[in-house]
């Protein structure tokens, strides 16, 4: 097992073995390259910013961004080509200035998304997603055949788009979009509105 702190990035090449952390300063620019497999599972923790998914290569994960100016750090960690991406806070922060995070993923990957009220947007990825937030903005745009889609917000709205074959959505007052739903769909609110378009709905 391998440990490595630094006080800049780290450099794009980074051995397949590679157990590690990587520390960035507090709003410095972000680029990290770390090696994946075709369904890595991939967590990103971000309280407040954004997070943006994308595919990239099938055997690499790169993050890029701004780090927050308050934010401790940003580890990411490594574990079998499985990647925990993680941006540290204080303890005690009254105000979180915000990290935006760009991270390109593998088609097939599976991913964990956990924010406050930062926003989350996820395009073109195959494998399972979930996604938990309380205010920040979720948008998910999903190929044929991606995998099932589990979806829980406090009071941020909503999206998903795509041919949807497996999703349960789940929000207390934010909005719920569904387009192009195509399979299991269940979505569920307590004070916000349900919007379905292109397919049925098992539960509202």
């Amino acid at each position: 097992m391998q440990r490595i702190s630094l006080a800049t990035s780290l450099p794009a090449a980074v051995g397949a073995c590679l157990l590690g952390a990587v520390v960035a300063l507090a709003g410095t620019p972000i680029d990290e390259t770390v090696p994946a497999r075709s369904d890595s599972e991939v967590k990103i923790e971000n309280l407040a910013g954004s997070v943006t998914v994308t595919v990239g290569s099938d055997d690499q994960i790169r993050i890029t961004g701004t780090l927050g100016e308050n934010a401790k750090r940003l580890d990411v960690k490594t574990d079998d080509e499985d990647v925990h991406i993680h941006v540290v806070l204080p303890r005690r922060v009254e105000d979180i200035a915000g990290t935006d995070l760009v991270v390109e993923v593998p088609k097939g990957a599976e991913l964990s998304i956990e924010t406050v009220s930062a926003d989350v947007s996820v395009e073109g990825v195959e494998g399972k997603i979930d996604v938990e937030t309380v205010s920040g903005e979720t948008g998910l745009n999903v190929p044929a055949g991606a995998g099932r889609l589990r979806l829980e917000s406090v009071s941020g709205p909503v999206t998903v788009r795509g041919e949807i074959a497996d999703l349960r959505a789940e929000s207390v007052s934010g909005r719920i979009d569904i387009e192009g739903a195509d399979g299991e769909v269940e979505a569920s609110t307590t004070n916000g509105d349900i919007r379905l378009v292109g397919g049925d709905l098992n539960d509202i």
